[in-house]
């Protein structure tokens, strides 16, 4: 996988590196809040739940970005 360095020095894959604006958030919780039937207890979904999500979001955000994030700010 490729590595992009930081600038303290330290590499990160490419993989872990995201941009997310605050619009993306928000596109994102409101996909959530339109597909909360969907979810299982504490607001988890299937994996392949978020692929739905890809196409509203930056083309460079695959449906396990998506999860990873959401898995952060539940």
């Amino acid at each position: 996988m490729p590595s992009v360095p930081t600038t303290a020095g330290v590499e990160k894959t490419s993989k872990e590196c995201a941009l997310w604006t605050p619009k993306d958030i928000r596109t994102l919780i409101n996909f959530a809040k339109r597909n909360k039937a969907l979810a299982k207890p504490g607001l988890n979904f299937k994996p392949g739940f978020w692929n739905g999500a890809v196409p509203l979001l930056a083309k460079t955000k695959t449906a396990d970005v998506i999860l990873r994030k959401w898995k952060n700010l539940t």
